[in-house]
Parts: C-alpha cells; structure tokens; sequence
C-alpha cells in the first residue's frame, strides 16, 4: 500500500457512498479505494451485481434512483459521496433525489459530482442536464467538488472495440475537430485523491488528457499500437442516429450526442486543463498509453473475411 493509503488508512473517518459503482468512472473508483482499504460502499443498480461485489468482500447496496427509501438507506452512516447517474433527460431528477437524500442523512460532509466537461456554459443538452444537477447541489448547503471531465478515451473500447476489430474502422460525426480526451483511470484517480481529502471544497475541475487530437490522430495511435491500419469516417448527423438506434440507443441520446459533437467541431473540446497534474501531482495518461494499456479490446480475435 502506498503512503497515501496508509495515511488515510490511519487519519480518515467515515464512509464513502459510490454511487454508479458499475459505470466507467464508478467501476475504477471502486478498484481504487478497494486498493486502498478505505471504508466505503458501492451503490449498483442491479441485485446481481451488488452480490458480487460483496462476494469479492465489498460493502456493496442496490438504489433506485426513483426510491427514496433505497437512497435513504444507502446513505445511512455516510460522510462523502460521489455521485453520477447515466446521462438522460431524468438525470437531474434523480441526482436531486440523491442530494435530498443526503441531506435528510445528515452525516454528509462532502459531494464529488461527476459532470461534464464545459458544463458552466449550459452551452448543449448534456451540459444543461448536469449544470441544473450541480445547482441543486449547490444550493443544498453541502460542500461540493465538481469534476468535468472532458470525452472519456475509454469510449473508444465502449462503443468502437466491436468495428474496429472486425474492420478497422470507426464511425462518428466529429469531422475534423479536436478533443482532448482524458482516461477514465485518471478521473477515478482524480474523485479518489478528493474524497480523501478536506481541502478542493466548493470548487469545480475540468479534467483534459495531454494532447487535443482529431479523430484521424486517434486512428493513427491505434494503427501504430495495433500494427494494422485503423480508419476514422466522418459520418453524417442521420446516419449517427441510425446508428445509434440500431444499438438500442433512444433518439433523446442520439441527438444529445450530436448537440456535443458539433459544440466540439465549434472548436469548445480542444482545450487543455492543468487540473489532473495538480491535483495527482502527475502528468494525466496520453492516448498512446491508453492504447497500450487496452490493446487486446481492440485487437482482432479472428481474420476478417473479405466479401
């Protein structure tokens, strides 16, 4: 164990609630403080995946976001918590039935809301959605942290890894613009490093990767780790939305996806924050890195016949 966990191991009082324990963020927060020995609780969705989280010896709850008796009786004993709820035009609705659940807690000492990158401009729906979650917090008395993270790197294994692996390409409606996408393992990093900590309250981060690259620079990366050619297509808005619904996705998430896409195609993706250095004390992981580290979700597990 490191100094650090040793010293909160020690010093810190209190449980932590991790709300999302199943969700990108949520899944390497949860590893974390697991590492970490750090009392907390994980807060999944589903009775299954709560079982085996306390199999692999998790404290370990099931919410509804909609119940408040199963968000009261997750937050009992709790002092912090982190919150983030799939993205949809009832997020906050449900983040508020959290917030007000924390404050009839009243244990709670401090928030870490997962938002959204540029969230403070309400400039696209997405943003909308999880700047009115972040006032409610706001005005709930609570002490808060908000982190903002820009496009998450690991959204290339979510959603890319399948065509990608069968034919070398992805589809998106980014044409040439630039994002600074950051790693869902540095955002974790982040949430775990302010949860333990008393001193980045009523602030909010922006979390960027290193580099702002264009979609073509990403499938260059890729190539170069894979050792075969990978693509990048610029798909129109329409197609996106086909697409999209093909795999189950419903047309409010199409066209959310979209709003953001052509917010960053303005230009508003490309910068770069300092906050992940600041606050990890270390540089944030580059994409070539992430390509490294998650090589065998892309890589082809069989030839690809050609027609």
């Amino acid at each position: 164990m490191s100094i650090l966990g040793w010293y909160v191991v020690c010093c810190m009082g209190g449980m932590i609630l991790i709300t999302g324990a199943n969700g990108n963020v949520g899944t390497e927060l949860v590893r974390r403080l697991h590492s970490l020995r750090i009392d907390f609780r994980a807060a999944y969705h589903s009775t299954e995946r709560a079982a085996r989280a306390r199999a692999a010896g998790i404290d370990s709850t099931v919410i509804d976001y909609a119940d408040s008796g199963s968000l009261d009786d997750a937050m009992r004993g709790i002092e912090k918590l982190f919150l983030v709820c799939p993205a949809g035009p009832d997020l906050p609705a449900y983040e508020a039935n959290a917030v007000n659940a924390a404050i009839r807690a009243g244990g709670v000492k401090q928030i870490v809301k997962c938002s959204v990158w540029d969230a403070e401009t309400e400039a696209f729906t997405i943003a909308r959605i999880h700047r009115q979650s972040e006032k409610t917090i706001e005005y709930s008395g609570i002490p808060f942290t908000h982190l903002r993270p820009n496009s998450y790197m690991q959204n290339f294994v979510n959603y890319f890894a399948d065509p990608i692996r069968s034919y070398g390409v992805f589809q998106i409606p980014g044409r040439d613009s630039r994002c600074s996408f950051v790693d869902v393992r540095d955002v974790a990093r982040v949430a775990a490093t302010v949860l333990l900590s008393t001193d980045r309250l009523d602030r909010a981060y922006a979390l960027s990767g290193p580099e702002a690259l264009t979609y073509g620079q990403v499938a260059l990366k890729l190539s170069n780790v894979l050792g075969r050619k990978i693509s990048y297509r610029d798909i129109p808005d329409e197609e996106f939305r086909n697409v999209t619904a093909s795999h189950g996705g419903s047309s409010w998430l199409a066209d959310a996806m979209i709003e953001l896409y052509h917010y960053t195609i303005a230009g508003h993706g490309a910068d770069l924050s300092s906050s992940v250095q600041e606050i990890l004390g270390q540089p944030p992981t580059s994409f070539d890195q992430f390509a490294r580290d998650y090589i065998g979700a892309f890589r082809a597990t069989k030839p690809r016949v050609s027609a």
